[in-house]
């Protein structure tokens, strides 16, 4: 489904549209799997199955509802999640939680899964796995992966979350196995500066969407700016680990020209963060057209990170030039030449935000250019093919889904919306003059080449008289001569 979104370079807002339904897509798909019915628990297959999952009864719930189905390739198994201490996910809903998984525990789920065709997404929380864990649930070279059978299945795994775990810098090579991630969460994990080189030169060129490496204790992100081959990445969480000398690499990724360019949420959060870094950020956050949201807060509304010494150290100096990189929503110039797309800023658990809404500015320029036909066309024309992306931009520039939960509007209301703003433009005088204007340039270029054609044609046509002229009368003279 993903290669049938195409995505536009006109505008970040675009851009993130796009996302959406590249990401309600994907949750449709495992939606669909889950509605298929599930195959009924016949009891332990075998007897090493019920030697690990015997044990205890959170272990037999657990092969009952998911191993055994993930053994026998249930269709209806889309979604493998094991979490170790159980409690509450940032939604409310009460997460199961089983013991630590045993590496004989591992070895088993590996070899169920080196077998399923149908499984897209695994999460495994605050379960300890360990490198040799890991290389057991996971590893194409282990001893129960007969062929490399689970390579040849691995390209449908789209999700892979491994939170709170054990895992260092050389297990994050296991994420070349999946060549088909779209969302990676290594949150929590001591991965070590090495580890997070290996992880994003495994992640590049790959279709990665969303990438998770909060809370790994890391002391910088050098390495991070390779993000930059990852085209499809649209959020980003580097929260928890120390950024405050790393403008180099976080410019390369927010760079305009070529860093992600479909990059809309970034958070910072307790990174260490001070004036420097902020003011050396802002240039660069000023010309980049997809970032929507950006959070430097020590734990707030994006960011749920606590850690006393890696908190940001954000000035009222700095949040003024932070400020700055908003469009002036009251001049819709501005809105047309200014390519930052920005709207949304978290800082210590206060939200900075302005919003652009359609029915407001749009309506009061748009009234005024079915007016007037003497308004200054240079900021229109900065762009290639004219008026048009501009004015796609304007109309897309709000913040969709806050924008529906305010009015209780549904997704259909809004594009019914944006259509009709778009409409109502196309449909302005000024527009419709500026169209006519560009139709008979080009019909006057054309005639021009025209008849310069036809000059030419006449001009060989004249030359080639001439010669013939001038070679008739060398013939005649000679003759003459001949008869003397």
């Amino acid at each position: 489904m993903s290669s049938a979104v195409n995505f536009v370079d006109l505008t970040g807002e675009t851009c993130r549209c796009l996302a959406i339904v590249k990401r309600l897509t994907r949750a449709f798909c495992l939606f669909t799997y889950k509605k298929v019915p599930a195959r009924k628990f016949e009891g332990f297959s075998d007897d090493e199955d019920e030697k690990e999952f015997g044990s205890s009864s959170s272990l037999t719930k657990l092969y009952a509802r998911d191993i055994w189905r993930l053994k026998h390739n249930d269709e209806s198994l889309a979604v493998l999640t094991l979490t170790g201490q159980g409690g509450m996910d940032r939604y409310g809903t009460v997460m199961r939680g089983y013991p630590t998984l045993s590496e004989g525990i591992c070895r088993r789920i590996g070899k169920h899964m080196c077998g399923s065709k149908y499984i897209r997404s695994i999460q495994i929380d605050e379960c300890d796995i360990n490198e040799k864990k890991m290389n057991l649930l996971f590893g194409p070279n282990a001893p129960q992966f007969e062929a490399n059978e689970f390579v040849k299945k691995s390209d449908i795994l789209q999700r892979i979350g491994l939170v709170e775990q054990l895992m260092r810098d050389n297990v994050m090579e296991y994420v070349n196995v999946f060549p088909r991630l779209e969302k990676v969460d290594v949150a929590g994990n001591p991965i070590g500066a090495g580890g997070l080189q290996v992880l994003v030169k495994a992640l590049g060129g790959t279709q990665i969407c969303s990438l998770d490496v909060s809370r790994c204790g890391l002391l910088s992100v050098v390495g991070v700016k390779e993000l930059r081959h990852c085209k499809g990445l649209y959020d980003l969480d580097i929260s928890g680990n120390c950024v405050r000398n790393d403008v180099e690499e976080i410019g390369a990724i927010l760079d305009s020209d070529s860093g992600c360019p479909h990059l809309y949420e970034l958070n910072m959060g307790c990174c260490q963060i001070d004036d420097t870094f902020v003011e050396s950020l802002c240039p660069i956050l000023a010309q980049n057209k997809s970032l929507c949201m950006l959070s430097m807060a020590n734990g707030g509304e994006i960011g749920q990170v606590s850690n006393a010494s890696l908190v940001n150290q954000i000035s009222k100096s700095a949040e003024n030039h932070l400020k700055k990189l908003f469009i002036d929503t009251t001049n819709f110039k501005s809105i047309l030449k200014k390519p930052a797309s920005i709207r949304k800023i978290v800082l210590d658990d206060s939200v900075v935000c302005k919003f652009f809404y359609c029915d407001t500015v749009m309506e009061k320029y748009i009234k005024h250019f079915q007016t007037s036909t003497t308004v200054d066309m240079s900021p229109f024309m900065e762009c290639e093919v004219g008026l048009i992306p501009h004015i796609i931009a304007a109309i897309f520039n709000a913040e969709m889904e806050w924008n529906c939960r305010r009015h209780s509007l549904t997704q259909q209301d809004v594009s019914k919306q944006k259509l009709t703003a778009l409409y109502i433009v196309y449909s302005t005088k000024m527009f419709r003059n500026r169209i006519e204007a560009a139709s008979s340039m080009v019909e006057l270029q054309s005639a021009n080449e025209n008849l310069q054609n036809e000059v030419e044609r006449l001009r060989k046509q004249l030359a080639g008289s001439k010669l013939g002229q001038s070679k008739s009368i060398a013939s005649r003279v000679k003759a003459r001569k001949r008869r003397k």
